[in-house]
């Protein structure tokens, strides 16, 4: 495991949910939302998990919620590609990036 020499802290929350709540189109923004409920439960240490598996789930420095949000919403409204991806063509394929 690798030693932090500080807490991780998720930073600009509220500016995350401000962009978030104006998300005009309900899937983007149901989509968007699950995935930070997601990472924001990696912020909770459960039950039963121990210290080391609990800092091990959390990222190596503080974690820009709001910068996480613009690039899933950004993501998720291109509606075309996410379709070809859930319908299975490589994302090479479905948008012609080659980024690896």
């Amino acid at each position: 495991m690798t030693e932090r020499t500080h807490e991780t802290q998720i930073i600009n929350a509220d500016r995350a949910s401000n962009v978030l709540e104006q998300v005009s189109d309900s899937t983007v923004r149901n989509l968007v939302g699950l995935i930070v409920a997601d990472a924001r439960k990696r912020f909770i240490r459960w039950e039963g998990q121990t210290e080391d598996e609990w800092r091990s789930s959390l990222p190596e420095s503080d974690f820009d919620m709001a910068f996480f949000v613009e690039v899933m919403v950004e993501t998720f409204s291109k509606r075309d590609l996410v379709e070809k991806i859930l319908a299975g063509t490589s994302l090479e394929d479905a948008s012609g990036w080659n980024i690896a």
